[in-house]
């Protein structure tokens, strides 16, 4: 169901779903292996980023609507809980996309702090074209990620789209190379975006997602309460001390 092994001399952890004959939809037993892999990752500390890749053709096609005995809405509760946690991990975290982002997989991808995909994949929110809405999140991720206008356009077409639109609208962080392993340019990512500490990270990214909906006074507030957090870190203060010393961090 799920692959976890390590790169970038095992400061990152690659979760790998593993289930390519259904083009690694997402059911009870992938999400109970995913929350179970979040908690290692998340208690390990010398583990600084996470990338989230597929198996197969396909990064990941949704959810599974093969799965038998479900309960929509407990479904949506459980996929909405892991989308919070993703945003506010306190970890980077990096998908990895190659092949098919269709549904829950690009809503999954969209929680992640970035997202690289290979020049061949495809993505999109198709839940139109079955009467249906994205429920997994993607009504409120898409258009933080690329304005409400070009969401409302994405949403209500339920047509994928390629690799180089999405990367020209922002939902994408970075295309990878032609022939380029789409996992080692989202290494070379998680390298970049993992120099630095990663409770200023985590703070500098929750008072971007929490301040979207925010009124300008309090979203003002939100970052100065992250601030005065920051600031006492013993990172913060290392780091303030070296600049003083060297001109430099």
């Amino acid at each position: 169901m799920l692959i976890i092994s390590d790169g970038l001399e095992g400061r990152c952890a690659i979760l790998t779903l593993d289930r390519p004959k259904a083009l690694n939809a997402l059911n009870g037993e992938l999400l109970d292996a995913f929350d179970a892999a979040l908690d290692a990752v998340e208690a390990d500390e010398g583990k600084r980023a996470v990338i989230i890749a597929g198996k197969g053709r396909a990064f990941c096609a949704g959810a599974d609507l093969k799965e038998s005995g479900i309960d929509a809405i407990a479904r949506v509760e459980r996929i909405h809980t892991l989308m919070l946690r993703l945003l506010d991990f306190p970890k980077i975290i990096v998908a990895a996309i190659d092949g098919f982002a269709l549904g829950g997989g690009l809503e999954l991808a969209m929680a992640c702090s970035f997202r690289v995909a290979s020049p061949a994949s495809a993505l999109g929110l198709p839940e139109i074209r079955m009467n249906l809405i994205p429920g997994y999140g993607g009504t409120q991720m898409l258009p933080r990620l690329i304005g409400a206008a070009r969401a409302v356009e994405m949403i209500l077409d339920g047509q994928p789209i390629s690799a180089a639109r999405a990367l020209e609208i922002g939902l994408i962080t970075a295309m990878s190379a032609e022939g380029e392993p789409v996992l080692d340019a989202a290494l070379a990512l998680a390298a970049r975006y993992s120099r630095h500490g990663p409770e200023a990270q985590h703070a500098a990214r929750r008072a971007i997602w929490r301040g979207a909906g925010l009124s300008i006074e309090d979203g003002l507030r939100l970052e100065r309460e992250l601030v005065s957090e920051v600031a006492r870190s013993k990172a913060a203060q290392a780091g303030v001390a070296s600049f003083r010393e060297t001109g430099r961090n």
